[in-house]
């Protein structure tokens, strides 16, 4: 079993502690909680002062009510004396294979159009030949960083920035995304080391400028004397 790096983090958190900031995180009182999970408030203030332990079940219960990602949810079972229950695999695993073969599917389908699958730190992990042919013509032939980021990629100046009209519309909306992901991820365990960056850059406009309900977002790439090439909606 494979616990990545934040989950090892949280040997050191009481569990109590967690469970308070991912409820208060969820904006849910106690008392709401405690009904939603059939307890006394009086128990859940309990098990987030750390006066009563949980069991395993309770974790798991209370964790799925307040929506919690799995691997947070590994962290909170190790947090209370648990072993893991959510497995952490790479995609070269034996039993990953049938997961592997549907994203090449997929990437293949999306020809002659780009496509990319990203981690949770929008780390692109593989892409098809129509995104590589793409990189390659937006910076001149230049490699970019490996691993390459596909956030840091469209906001840093030295990346893809030059080449992308609308820049500032979409900076404003990629950075809107990434605090909203934060948000739903916890800011108890931040995963995205751009996020933070990204969200003070003081080259990126504010969300203010384009408006709060900005949902979509087309990206359109500059194309010297071309004009520009529509693409890639954000908000898929």
């Amino acid at each position: 079993m494979n616990i990545d790096e934040p989950v090892r983090q949280h040997r050191q958190t009481g569990f109590g502690t967690m469970l308070r900031e991912w409820r208060r995180l969820r904006g849910s009182s106690q008392l709401d909680l405690a009904l939603h999970c059939g307890l006394s408030q009086r128990h859940l203030s309990f098990l987030e002062s750390g006066r009563s332990r949980p069991s395993r079940g309770m974790v798991l219960h209370l964790a799925s009510a307040l929506d919690v990602p799995l691997r947070d949810q590994n962290a909170m079972l190790l947090a209370a004396g648990f072993a893991p229950v959510y497995r952490q695999r790479n995609l070269d695993a034996p039993d990953m294979k049938p997961v592997d073969l549907a994203l090449e599917h997929v990437l293949r389908q999306q020809s002659p159009y780009p496509a990319l699958v990203v981690d949770e730190l929008h780390t692109i992990v593989r892409g098809n030949q129509a995104l590589s042919s793409l990189l390659s013509f937006l910076t001149g032939g230049a490699p970019l960083p490996s691993p390459v980021n596909a956030v840091e990629a469209l906001l840093a100046p030295e990346a893809l920035r030059g080449a992308v009209e609308n820049w500032e519309e979409v900076a404003a909306w990629m950075v809107r995304r990434l605090r909203a992901e934060v948000l739903l991820e916890g800011a108890v365990q931040p995963r995205m080391p751009c996020s933070s960056a990204c969200c003070v850059c003081p080259t990126s406009p504010g969300p203010r400028r384009y408006g709060v309900r900005t949902r979509n977002c087309p990206l359109r790439w500059c194309c010297g004397c071309a004009g520009a090439i529509r693409g890639w909606d954000c908000s898929r």
